[in-house]
């Protein structure tokens, strides 16, 4: 993240129009159109719409509404097939999650229907009433338009971002140097990967690049930490797509991270540091040695060990170390403004007293001021220094691994999102964007952004240039989001820009127009006016909690005035943004609602918390919720269907999902299961344990524990469990798993998917229903790696080993019949009739954070000058302190709109639940406890063995309104099923494919396949000695082909001797000598246009030595094809060419060389 201006406008804004405005908008009802910006027809499109959209206030109705008047009400409308069709076609709208793009074209088609079929249709009268066109007409249009969109579905253009970006770069291939066949992946983690590997295979110890490694192994070491860096190297490559430096100038990004840039910074910054080490030293060091002459000690003082000169001490303690420090304490203050202040009052009146304070004024009194000064005037630039000379060698490799990013995604013809983004940036800067929709063959005159809180910077540089070009020809251009549901700030999503930059920037252009939903649809008025007083109060802390964080900055009063203006903009930003807090309730006033706060007695937590993680749940919360989901199943008649427990992390949506399944499923009345897309991973599954150990096996990666995985299984199978749990080592191999191991094998040659699907049918998988869809899931993941054009066993196992387990969870739909344990921020879009959050108290920053901030130092630094920093105690006592103080700010705001997200889900009854003792600096503390403090509760007793105290009245639930699926719905297979059957993945039938082929087929047969492995057996082999780097890596690659199944471990061995000894000691060591320049797969062109490729020319200083390897029997046609090499390399000028034939069996790993020459 990098600082900008709070409430700053987007720049480059165009002259205003005549008779453009600009305004705030309150629409009561999504359907009335009386008083709306619906009812303008003629000049709205003159201006951008924005709609705030508070959570259930129908913004999908409204969205729906906005596209069938644009589509179906306007004066151009014609009843041939591309009038139909030419509004609509023409908009583009962008949703952020496909879900919800498939939701608004199914909501889209509903409505049409409806509207078609039925004169009493929900949208119809407002549709007629806002237009003015009689219902019959709107009836008409509505059925043409329905049958086009049927027959041309796929020119309705919602979509996601990333797919509109990819749509966008096919239609460019050739501009962007791409392949035609180029995709999208969105697994950065495996291109990274695959990138930092390449990067430190690669690695010279004479590059810059490898002095900047190992001195980050030291500095780690130093540390107390690993020195094993390819994490560490992994997670920085992060800062490469922050939005901070994808939006800069091509030229500035490259160039940016190179070695030579931050390698002088890393100096320039050191030197810095140094200078002030050294001048707070030299001040520091006569008042130490005075003291100690004097024979004074810390007990001298007042405060004793507490006293000004043991800070003072800790404090250049620090400094001497390269250490960040706090500064100037009270104490060491006060004691510079009076010296009286450096002892207690009982000291001063005794007769040592007068002496010691004599000595202080005459000596030290005046250099220790100095040094009080010196240390306000420079710790802030000290701080700084020392932040960024201990970040800035993580960052120094970040351009060349950035290069091997870049070749990473071309070889596999995939790119990221964020890259694509970039690259189509980087296209149209300078010139008019517009050339690059008008390549895609479709001309957007109308342009709709759902969601657009979570829109980044970097997507906004490409979709401005489309809004403002749609509103200059005449079209719609809307915006609709909701600020206090901005929660994904993490992923680069920035609200700054419809709070504020936008609407400044299009009022100066085009004019810009604010629409409020008022009304909340979803909730009823008991929950609707407890979320509006909760939040209104929690929004006048949020102002006091983060101006607290100027108390922290430095002594510098023009730094503190800066802050102060940006706190003052903060300040009104924020007013700006929740001024449409407050919402009307829609839903009948009759519909009882119910809000409790419980806090449960229990106050000690489930399990120990590691550094780093926030506090787990409380056993109390956990018993409590299990309680109540209980009461409000069997009391009031809930399905547990329509029951979400909202959590903040994927750890403690685990920890429920197992709780409540126990529970759920050991009531005698009414068991429920649970459904959770954030607990239920596909890592869970032993079928998905048993069928990766079993892939390992094939790959050569398996160890002790995926064999005796296997073994587990195998025994299971075979109904010897009993059996092998009598046999104590495990470890030892037994003749069914060696039997098995043999089998395994033949699958190292099958394609990836299709090894897959043979291991998962020989070894019975899934072996039960419950296990069915966590099976399927992990297909999908290794078909989608292999149409990734990757379809390496070993480079997926390892892939797969990499990635986040978090994110591999099963897409459920929702089950009468089970609770739905999910995270707040899946559960953005959702709603349930109950929610219940049991986890309100969060830290809202990490207690260990790592994340890396860039920032310019204040008060001078432009963009050479970014700095980087992290969030910790000392980030406020820097240069780069206004960086840190907004992101301070930032955090409070996200963690606050997630309680909005949360609080927001329920319709009719919010059950929160506090967990033990709330933390300090967390959302308890911070917005919750100060909001229910100054809440009107009605009730206050004890349930469940907790405090409770509530609003509202728990009534019998009401069917009709249950948002859970009926019995008629398709329900997914139960996944808490454990019993063994004998149900498959698939039904197949064996076809007996041998017993149709002659003898004679067969063996032809057999010898094909046979030739078709040693082939790729040579191929290998090729590649491992055309690479030769020593004879330890040529032995690690030949073990890695025996332990595949392509050597056996005799020949390896053989091999492995036979080519050390020939190249180490033999004739060919000239051949791979280092101090030779040697070419290797190099291409020589013939007369006649032919390509010839030797294994290895080695030029050597009188003579050319050519290499050729074979890996089959000698052949006549050897000789001649080396002799062809050579006679190319003398007409060439090469001197005294000469080579070698180097046979090599692979069966027996004996070899021999036969000299050749022209």
């Amino acid at each position: 993240m990098v600082r900008r201006e709070l409430g700053a406008g987007a720049a480059g804004a165009r002259p205003r129009r005549p008779g453009s405005g600009t305004g705030e908008r309150i629409v009561p009802l999504p359907y009335t159109g009386t008083g709306s910006i619906m009812d303008r027809q003629a000049d709205e499109a003159s201006q951008l719409i924005i709609y705030n959209a508070s959570a259930g206030s129908g913004k999908t109705y409204t969205l729906v509404k906005r596209l069938l008047l644009h589509a179906l009400c306007h004066e151009g409308w014609h009843p041939s097939p591309r009038g139909i069709l030419r509004r609509l076609t023409g908009t583009l709208c962008i949703t952020f999650t496909n879900k919800a793009a498939g939701e608004l074209k199914e909501r889209l088609l509903g409505t049409l229907l409806a509207i078609a079929q039925s004169a009493e249709a929900p949208m119809l009268a407002d549709l007629a009433h806002t237009s003015g066109l009689p219902a019959d007409e709107i009836r008409t249009r509505a059925a043409l338009l329905l049958t086009a969109l049927l027959h041309n579905y796929s020119s309705l253009s919602v979509s996601t971002i990333d797919s509109f970006l990819q749509r966008m770069a096919q239609t460019l291939l050739w501009e962007l140097h791409m392949h035609a066949e180029v995709g999208i992946t969105l697994d950065r983690q495996q291109v990274l990967s695959e990138a930092t590997d390449q990067l430190l295979g690669e690695l010279k110890e004479e590059t810059d690049t490898y002095q900047w490694l190992l001195s980050l192994a030291h500095t780690r070491t130093a540390a107390g930490k690993s020195w094993v860096f390819r994490r560490s190297l992994m997670g920085q490559a992060a800062q490469l797509f922050q939005p901070a430096f994808q939006l800069l100038p091509a030229t500035q990004r490259h160039a940016f991270f190179a070695i030579e840039r931050i390698s002088g910074l890393h100096q320039h910054l050191t030197d810095e540091m140094k200078a002030l080490q050294e001048g707070l030293l030299q001040l520091y060091a006569p008042l130490e040695v005075q003291l100690r002459d004097a024979g004074l000690t810390a007990e001298s003082f007042a405060y004793g060990q507490q006293s000004h000169w043991v800070a003072l001490t800790n404090v250049m303690r620090q400094i001497r170390d390269g250490k960040t420090c706090a500064g100037v304490s009270k104490r060491m203050r006060d004691a510079s403004l009076d010296a009286d202040r450096w002892f207690s009052k009982k000291q001063r009146e005794s007769a040592e007293g007068a002496h010691l304070q004599q000595l202080v004024q005459e000596c030290l009194f005046e250099p220790y001021v100095a040094l009080i000064e010196y240390l306000d005037r420079h710790l802030a630039v000290y701080n700084t220094c020392c932040q960024a000379v201990a970040l800035l060698p993580q960052m120094s490799v970040l351009a060349t691994l950035r290069g091997y990013i870049t070749a990473v995604s071309r070889r596999r013809r995939m790119l990221l999102p964020d890259d694509l983004t970039v690259i189509l940036r980087d296209l149209a800067h300078g010139d008019d964007t517009t050339f690059i929709f008008e390549r895609m063959g479709t001309r957007y005159d109308s342009v709709m952004i759902d969601e657009f809180q979570d829109t980044s910077r970097v997507h906004w540089s490409l979709l401005q240039p489309l809004v403002e070009n749609s509103l200059a020809e005449g079209g719609l251009a809307m915006l609709v989001g909701d600020v206090k549901q901005a929660i994904y700030r993490w992923r680069g999503g920035d609200w700054l820009l419809l709070a504020d930059e936008i609407p400044q920037a299009f009022e100066a252009t085009f004019g810009c127009e604010r629409a409020t939903l008022t009304h909340n649809y979803r909730s009823a008025a008991t929950v609707v006016e407890f979320n509006n007083q909760f939040f209104e109060a929690a929004v006048a802390q949020l102002s006091s909690l983060c101006g607290e964080f100027m108390q922290s900055l430095p002594p510098d009063e023009a730094l503190r005035n800066a802050a102060q203006r940006d706190f003052e903009a903060f300040i009104r930003l924020q007013e700006s943004a929740f001024s449409s807090l407050r919402q009307i309730p829609h839903r009948p006033t009759s519909e009882v609602g119910y809000v409790e706060l419980a806090e449960p007695a229990e106050a000690t937590e489930s399990s120990p918390k590691s550094e780093g993680e926030e506090s787990p749940a409380m056993p109390g919360a956990l018993a409590y919720t299990m309680a109540r989901i209980d009461y409000l199943i069997d009391e009031l008649g809930v399905p547990a269907g329509d029951i979400a427990v909202l959590v903040r992390r994927r750890s403690t949506a685990s920890t429920y999902v197992d709780a409540l399944l126990a529970h759920g499923q050991a009531r005698a009345k009414a068991p429920y299961s649970v459904v959770s897309q954030d607990a239920l991973l596909v890592d869970n599954s032993p079928d998905v344990q048993v069928l990766l150990a079993a892939m390992r096996v094939v790959g050569g990666l398996d160890s002790p524990v995926d064999r005796a995985l296997l073994e587990r299984h195998l025994a299971e199978c075979m109904g010897e469990l009993d059996e092998l749990r009598a046999r104590i080592p495990l470890e030892e191999e037994r003749q069914h798993l060696r039997q098995a191991g043999e089998w395994l094998r033949q699958f190292v040659t099958y394609p990836l998917l299709e090894a897959f699907d043979g291991i998962a049918q020989g070894l019975c998988i899934p072996s039960t229903p419950g296990e069915r869809p966590y099976v399927l899931a992990l297909r999908d993941i290794v078909h989608a790696y292999q149409r990734d054009g990757s379809p390496n066993l070993q480079a997926f196992l390892t892939s797969y080993a990499e990635q986040d387990p978090a994110l591999r969870a099963l897409d459920l739909a929702k089950d009468k019949h089970a609770v739905n344990v999910i995270t707040v921020h899946k559960s953005k879009g959702l709603e349930f009739d109950t929610v219940i959050c049991p986890e309100i108290d969060w830290p809202i920053s990490p207690r260990v954070d790592s994340t890396v901030l860039w920032g310019r130092p204040f008060p001078k630094g432009g963009d050479e000058m970014l700095l980087p920093t992290q969030m910790r105690g000392d980030s406020l006592r820097s240069s780069l302190a206004l960086t840190a103080l907004q992101e301070h700010w930032m955090r409070h705001i996200d963690s606050l709109n997630l309680l909005y997200v949360a609080f927001t889900r329920a319709k009719r009854r919010l059950i929160l639940v506090k967990g033990g003792k709330a933390s300090t600096g967390g959302t308890y503390q911070a917005f919750v406890q100060p909001a229910c403090e100054s809440y009107g509760w009605s009730s206050r007793q004890i349930v469940h063995g907790a405090t409770v105290r509530s609003i509202g009245e728990l009534v019998p639930h009401d069917v009709s309104a249950s948002s859970a699926p009926s019995d008629g719905h398709v329900r997914r297979a139960d996944l808490t099923a454990c019993r063994r059957t004998g149900d498959e993945l698939f039904t197949t039938t064996k076809l007996r494919i041998r017993r149709a082929i002659t003898v004679a087929r067969r063996t032809a047969f057999d010898q094909l396949r046979i030739r078709k492995q040693r082939q790729q057996r040579g191929e290998l082999l090729h590649e491992i000695l055309s690479g030769y780097a020593g004879a330890d890596r040529l032995w690690a690659a030949l073990e890695q082909l025996a332990q595949r199944g392509h050597l056996e471990q005799a020949a390896a061995e053989c091999l492995h001797a036979s080519i050390t000894m020939s190249i180490e000691h033999g004739e060919l060591r000239p051949c791979f000598d280092g101090q030779f320049q040697h070419l290797a797969e190099r291409e020589i062109i013939s007369h006649d246009g032919s390509v010839f490729r030797p294994d290895r020319v080695s030029l050597l200083p009188h003579e050319t030595l050519v290499l050729d390897f074979k890996f089959a029997h000698p052949k006549d046609e050897d000789k001649l094809q080396v002799q062809r090499y050579l006679a190319f390399l003398s007409e060439m000028g090469h001197p005294a060419p000469r080579g070698y034939l180097w046979y090599l069996n692979p069966d027996d790993g004996q070899g021999r060389l036969e000299p050749v020459t022209l």
